[in-house]
């Protein structure tokens, strides 16, 4: 009898050992299929609807009157929100301030628009591959911060924009990883223009300019307004307005121009404001279609109305290359440029945030960006 009693305990305890043995690789089983669920899901293509029920101009909410009196938070529109496992602001939270120099930064970037180095077909990534790698991004291209400590840095990209699909992938990916590494919380936005005109960059980012200040997510303290072809080699080179009396102007070494700061240029490619500096210029002129020109205004506005300085930092390792494309068809270079400059400042009180006219159609929040469709007002 003890030997068969010892004999169905061992079987028990057999079956026992087997069941939770089941159970546990069950649970493994369960978790791998989720894991491989989730991983799949970043290789679909992302499909959205957009209501347009709610287009506007927008001189029906900037009157002719002083722009800073203005009520610029009714601007917003209704956008589809593309539904996409990200951690939420929620979740990041720091007590203690950022240090003044992150300990994440690791210098030069290693910008590669070739691919041959990659040894990689699928080079620059998909939307979709950036957004994997950069997990922590919250839909709309927002990155709440660093979870370890609170930044001060808030930070809204503006990239005016038409047909460079290609280029934007580029940015996006290396620019999402020099911002994170910089323990900024930002916003990347891209103001595409939605028609078949001539472009006109202007109204583009003084559109995405009122629509990233309507931003109740973060509210931006620095505004970049970014060319969608140049990119920063070197992390080091800080996304952080200058603030009171000094417009920060980053990309004035291109390799383009063999680094050097020549050949007459002014603040183009990426320049930093913030809110005030920026109302007090009343934005860009809006009245430059096609290439040229409206950099020189805005430098002018800067220096003569704002009466701030440019600052170009003198770090050697503040360099930016740009990617080599043909001209566009539909931004040909400006015959009137000349004209409208040498006004500038007549133009000035009037042709700019305060008259801005350009509808928005629509705004899709994809998990790298913000795309902001715009019709400017026709010339």
């Amino acid at each position: 009898m003890k030997n068969l009693g010892g004999v169905f305990c061992r079987k028990q305890c057999l079956v026992a050992v087997l069941l939770l043995a089941t159970f546990y690789l069950g649970m493994n089983f369960v978790t791998i299929e989720i894991y491989v669920k989730k991983n799949l899901s970043l290789k679909k293509r992302i499909e959205y609807n957009v209501k347009n029920d709610k287009t506007r101009t927008f001189s029906d909410q900037v009157g002719s009157e002083s722009y800073a009196d203005s009520n610029i938070h009714d601007v917003n529109l209704n956008s589809t929100s593309i539904s996409f496992e990200h951690t939420t602001s929620a979740s990041r939270r720091g007590d203690i301030p950022c240090p003044d120099k992150s300990p994440l930064l690791k210098g030069p970037v290693g910008v590669n628009f070739e691919g041959a180095e990659k040894n990689d077909s699928n080079w620059p990534p998909t939307f979709e591959e950036i957004a994997a790698a950069y997990p922590t991004l919250e839909n709309g291209g927002y990155y709440p911060g660093p979870n370890d400590c609170r930044t001060e840095n808030t930070v809204a990209i503006i990239i005016p924009f038409r047909d460079r699909e290609e280029h934007l992938r580029f940015f996006l990916y290396y620019i999402h990883g020099i911002l994170q590494r910089q323990q900024a919380r930002y916003r990347i936005f891209v103001v595409e223009q939605d028609d078949d005109q001539v472009f006109n960059k202007g109204q583009l980012m003084n559109t995405g300019f009122i629509y990233a200040h309507n931003d109740t997510r973060f509210h931006p303290k620095c505004f970049f307004f970014h060319d969608v072809d140049t990119v920063s080699e070197d992390d080091r080179t800080l996304y952080r307005c200058r603030g009171g009396n000094e417009v920060l102007h980053l990309s004035h070494r291109i390799d383009k121009f063999n680094y050097r700061f020549c050949c007459g240029m002014t603040v183009g490619g990426v320049i930093g404001m913030t809110n005030e500096q920026f109302q007090k210029l009343n934005g860009f002129s809006n009245a430059y279609y096609g290439w040229g020109a409206e950099d020189d205004d805005i430098n002018a506005r800067i220096v003569w109305i704002g009466r701030f300085s440019i600052y170009r930092p003198p770090d050697d390792y503040i360099r930016f290359k740009m990617i080599r494309h043909e001209n566009d068809k539909k931004n040909p270079k400006n015959n009137e440029r000349v004209a409208l400059l040498n006004s500038w400042n007549k133009r000035q009180s009037k042709d700019g945030l305060n008259s801005l006219q350009s509808t928005i159609t629509s705004v899709v929040e994809y998990p790298t960006h913000t795309r902001i469709l715009v019709k400017p007002k026709p010339k």
